[in-house]
């Protein structure tokens, strides 16, 4: 048991090196409430972009994973007919959208359904659907 328990510590300590080494120029945050979604990016000279996405105007919304070679990035994908916007699990308030979802969009996949399925395999893509608007 303490030979896995050190194994564990030093994987993650090796995946919060690769990250910290592809540190983003900027930080993410998803708002949610009963009208839509907004993605707020704020970058490092205090800019922001905001996008607001309204949940009666999302007709699919996709999980799948990105391989970042020593880690998997949790993604979400929101399809409109204005285009797209994606989400990741390093943005502020990620788990709350992954729990707030069936709720705004009836019929969504719980994180209960989805979860297994795209973390597993690891470093594959795993596109699964969570959303189809009826």
């Amino acid at each position: 048991m303490g030979k896995e328990h050190h194994r564990t510590n030093w994987f993650t300590r090796l995946i919060e090196f690769f990250r910290s080494r592809r540190a983003r120029p900027w930080k993410g945050a998803i708002l949610c409430d009963p009208s839509g979604m907004k993605r707020k990016i704020t970058y490092e000279n205090g800019e922001e972009f905001i996008v607001v996405t309204e949940w009666s105007k999302v007709t699919t919304v996709s999980a799948f994973k990105r391989d970042l070679f020593a880690y998997d990035l949790i993604c979400f994908n929101f399809k409109t007919a204005e285009g797209s916007l994606q989400v990741d699990e390093e943005m502020e308030n990620f788990d709350t959208l992954i729990d707030a979802l069936p709720t705004y969009l009836p019929g969504a996949l719980s994180k209960a359904e989805w979860w297994g399925i795209v973390v597993n395999p690891a470093f594959t893509t795993n596109w699964t659907t969570l959303y189809t608007a009826r």
